[in-house]
């Protein structure tokens, strides 16, 4: 099954488009997952654990091909934490910008990480 959103060459950025990517998600196949799009049903955002994971993803986004990327929403990449196919649990609540500063030491100046 192709993923559940017909037009991927615009990115993703007003409320009501993540919410669209939130409910593609849920209603995608576990075999969705691609160079542009990964989920967590569940991570933990406040341990060494889940920050490390995210630091990973990212690193993993930034160093695509850009060519390659850019064949889906501009280049632009998406972690969905909380939703996987079939479910949509949330996450506790985080503060953007402390996320962000955590973040920084390990991504320098990749620019876009959290919003």
């Amino acid at each position: 099954m192709p993923f559940p959103i017909e037009d991927l060459s615009r990115p993703f950025r007003r409320p009501s488009e993540l919410r669209r990517l939130v409910e593609a998600v849920r209603a995608a196949d576990d075999k969705d997952e691609s160079l542009w799009v990964e989920w967590k049903s569940t991570l933990d955002l406040t341990s060494q654990p889940g920050l490390l994971h995210l630091v990973r993803q990212i690193l993993g986004f930034a160093n695509r091909d850009p060519e390659v990327a850019a064949q889906w929403c501009e280049g632009n990449a998406y972690l969905l934490v909380g939703v996987s196919p079939g479910q949509l649990q949330g996450v506790a609540g985080v503060d953007p910008q402390r996320l962000v500063q955590t973040l920084q030491p390990y991504l320098g100046a990749l620019t876009g990480v959290g919003g």
